[in-house]
């Protein structure tokens, strides 16, 4: 199991630049995780192609309910303190802290391609790669 970003459902379903690298991710560990918060900012991504003009109604919510069968059951909570203190030691926002919190909390990398959180996450986190 890995812990995912947003970002990263958002360039596999909606076939983004990254995609193949994402595909090419889930073919090794289907077993996607993330936080409760993908949610919102899954749909806050979606409202934002849709009003403008990116993606329609209903390919909005295709893309939704796939995010939703990809993950599955793997909706985990977030303790605010470890969100807090994920913050605090790495500087990142308290949405990206959520991310690496519950990844460090299962004790599972995080693969995202949010630079910052990468350049702060140590091992902790990657960004997924397509092979050559």
């Amino acid at each position: 199991m890995i812990v995912v970003d947003v970002n990263v459902l958002i360039y596999l379903l909606l076939q983004g630049e990254h995609a193949a690298a994402c595909e090419e991710l889930y073919q090794q560990d289907p077993e996607w995780a993330a936080p409760i918060l993908w949610e919102p900012e899954f749909l806050n991504v979606m409202a934002t192609y849709e009003r403008n003009g990116m993606l329609s109604r209903d390919q909005a919510m295709i893309a939704y309910n796939d995010a939703q069968l990809l993950l599955g059951t793997r909706i985990y909570p977030v303790e605010a303190a470890d969100v807090l203190e994920t913050a605090k030691q790495t500087g990142c926002s308290g949405y990206d802290a959520h991310y690496l919190a519950l990844a460090n909390r299962l004790g599972y990398v995080l693969y995202t391609f949010d630079k910052r959180l990468l350049q702060v996450a140590g091992n902790s986190a990657r960004r997924p790669k397509q092979k050559e």
